[in-house]
Formats: structure tokens, sequence, C-alpha cells
């Protein structure tokens, strides 16, 4: 499942920079290391203890973990990773910033 909706990403390259929104745990971001090296991903939550279990897994230790959350002008924005947050997104202005494609792209 991970893997599968990893995929629209295109992570194509293990220096990309990435941004884990609603890390959580580090579900995602244990299918992300596969394909980008951990130094070069955050894994942004605002629980720290969802953070504290991501730190506990082998494949996210070298990830930076930032607690918080994601406030970005959608006219910056390129591309939105958190298929678990994407799960709680229904409705509300955050849906229509992750629904639309950001003009430019």
């Amino acid at each position: 499942m991970r893997d599968e909706a990893l995929e629209p990403a295109d992570l194509y390259d293990r220096n990309m920079i990435v941004v884990d929104v609603g890390g959580g745990t580090g579900f995602t971001t244990m299918g992300i290391v596969k394909h980008v090296d951990a130094k070069n991903v955050t894994i942004l939550d605002q629980s720290p203890h969802q953070l504290a279990k991501a730190r506990r897994k082998e494949p996210s230790r070298s990830a930076r973990l930032s607690k918080g959350t994601l406030r970005i002008s959608p006219s910056k924005l390129i591309m939105l990773i958190g298929t678990s947050l994407l799960e709680a997104l229904s409705t509300g202005p955050i849906h229509s910033v992750v629904s639309e494609k950001p003009t430019g792209c």
C-alpha cells in the first residue's frame, strides 16, 4: 500500500529534499527512504509522541524530525507528500491546496 501510494511522487533522485508532512510514526518515511537518502528527509508532525516512535525505526533514524504544522503558500508548493494526512483532508481550505496542481508546475 505504502509503495503504491508513493508512486505518483516520482522519487527518482537519492539527493531530493523531501518533507513528509504529517509523518507521524514514520510509516510513509520508511517508503520514501527506499528512494531518497534519509539525511534529505524531514518528518513533520505536531505530535512529539509520534515523532519519538519514528525516531526508533531504523530507516528513519537519519531523517530530521520537526514538531510543527505546515504553513505554505500554494504558489510555492512543489509537491506535498502526506499519504496519511491526505486521508484526513476531505474538506476545508487545505483540501483545495492539495487537490489542485500549483501554477507553473
